[in-house]
């Protein structure tokens, strides 16, 4: 088992790039297609993809976590600037180039921006979700970093970074 790494670090510092790549494409998208198109398309993309998927599928994941979160089995934790360092480079950096490539294919690159800032949003509520338990139950909430695409039924089925199956929790001095 990897270091378990905090879930409010992860979470928020995967939202704020993911604002920081939107908000990026979204000058860019400015300049080329300009403003009207670029709020419209942003607003179709950030809704769908930051209050939609939110409402449909990461709010249900989060009271998952919070109900299913296991006792941590290991001491070992990572660093707060590893998790950060982690997250960008696992992370960030390939949803980077999937969005790049996805705006080239699509040449759109106003609604990639809108996909991004509306998860990167969503990601930071969700953050801002796991500091309130937190601060609630007097807990840490741990995750251990992985993506799963393989869940206990078989293929398909995982949870991605919200899967259940991938919290701990532990004493909040810890």
């Amino acid at each position: 088992m990897r270091p378990l790494a905090s879930a409010v670090v992860e979470f928020r510092a995967r939202g704020f790039a993911q604002l920081v790549i939107g908000v990026l494409a979204g000058g860019l998208s400015v300049a080329i297609y300009g403003t009207g198109r670029t709020i419209s398309a942003v607003t179709v993309g950030g809704v769908i993809f930051g209050g939609l998927m939110y409402a449909v599928l990461y709010r249900r994941r989060v009271r998952q976590v919070f109900a299913h979160a296991k006792p941590a089995p290991s001491p070992q934790r990572e660093l707060a600037s590893t998790t950060k360092t982690r997250t960008l480079k696992n992370e960030v950096a390939p949803l980077f180039a999937f969005l790049v490539v996805t705006a080239i294919v699509f040449r759109d690159v106003a609604i990639i921006s809108g996909i991004s800032i509306g998860n990167g949003f969503a990601m930071v509520v969700i953050a801002q979700q796991f500091r309130r338990w937190e601060a609630e139950h007097h807990l840490r909430l741990l995750r251990e970093p992985k993506f799963r695409w393989k869940g206990q039924r078989g293929w398909g089925r995982g949870g991605g970074v919200i899967d259940p199956e991938d919290f701990y929790s532990t004493a909040a001095s810890s």
